[in-house]
Parts: C-alpha cells; sequence; structure tokens
C-alpha cells in the first residue's frame, strides 16, 4: 500500500506541499486552552455542587488530577 501511494508522495514533494504535521500541529496546541478553561468549569461545576472543601488548593488538585487523568 506505501508503494501504490509513492507517486502522490513524490508529487507533493515536487510541488512543494506542506507536510501533514504542518496543518495539524497548530490545531493541536490551539486546542489545548479551550480543553483547560471547558475542564475548569466542568470541575468547579461538579466539585462545589457535590460539597467538597471550598479550599481552592484542593479544587487546584482535583482539577490537576482531572486535567491530566492519573
Amino acid at each position: 500500500m506505501l508503494v501504490a501511494k509513492l507517486p502522490v508522495l513524490y508529487k507533493h514533494r515536487d510541488l512543494r506541499f506542506y507536510p501533514s504535521w504542518a496543518y495539524t500541529l497548530p490545531s493541536w496546541v490551539l486546542s489545548i486552552p479551550i480543553s483547560l478553561m471547558e475542564s475548569g468549569l466542568w470541575v468547579a461545576v461538579t466539585y462545589y455542587v457535590i460539597g467538597y472543601d471550598p479550599n481552592i488548593t484542593r479544587y487546584i488538585k482535583i482539577f490537576h488530577g482531572f486535567f491530566f487523568q492519573f
């Protein structure tokens, strides 16, 4: 299958197209702040509605555990 796609790869190289990572990397990097905001909002809503300790350090620990999925 790779050998069958070689002419396409050579054509893209000859036409000086950007590699695929040049398109996907910026969208991935820009999605990180949005994910942080969504996770923070979700943890804030669930954390305080459940009635956990209102101490901010515990909230940050819960958020860190939720965002980075221990």
